[in-house]
């Protein structure tokens, strides 16, 4: 690692409490509008029965229509949930894990940011980590994420963090690709 990327990853204990800060602040609105009645059956309900089936034996199935979740929408995202449902069947559940996946994915904005704005020559580093941390905030406090985040819970919002992770992954992996491929064989 050279020197000017340390300086840029030395503070990343800033961008993990921040995430753990915005995972706080989705977690408890979403779970106050639960609380509070605001939720609907059709978006939180039919996922928290949905996956309460599956803890009892009964794969995805969908009492409203009396088939398999599956037959409608292929999920697989909410296997993740079904370890938590058995410890805790509650909706909450699902909209703490919702919360953390949207909250993670500051955190992969602000490597995308990083490794980009970093990567430049000619770019200042402390201007790289002040422009990555502008965008984190904006992501964190973008309208259409904090509506998704208040909205009930939908397996395909945790597809953000994720297409994030993979916006990250493939310079990385291009890079090391290319490493492999020119270095020098004996």
């Amino acid at each position: 690692m050279s020197s000017a990327s340390g300086r840029l990853h030395r503070n990343s204990w800033a961008v993990w409490l921040f995430v753990l800060g915005h995972f706080l602040v989705l977690a408890v609105c979403a779970g106050a509008r639960h609380l509070g009645g605001q939720s609907g059956f059709y978006d939180l309900g039919v996922m928290d029965n949905i996956v309460w089936q599956t803890v009892h034996g009964r794969l995805f199935f969908y009492p409203q229509y009396g088939m398999s979740y599956f037959g409608d929408h292929f999920a697989l995202i909410l296997f993740l949930f079904v370890p938590l449902y058995a410890i805790w069947a509650h909706p909450l559940v699902l909209l703490g894990g919702q919360a953390l996946a949207l909250a993670l994915g500051g955190l992969f904005v602000h490597r995308i940011a990083l490794l980009h704005l970093a990567g430049d020559a000619g770019t200042d580093p402390s201007l790289a980590r002040r422009a990555a941390w502008a965008l984190t905030v904006l992501y964190a406090l973008h309208p259409a994420l904090l509506y998704i985040a208040m909205f009930d819970f939908h397996p395909v919002a945790l597809m953000i963090p994720l297409s994030l992770a993979v916006a990250l992954m493939i310079p990385l992996s291009l890079a090391a690709y290319h490493s492999y491929l020119t270095r020098s064989w004996p």
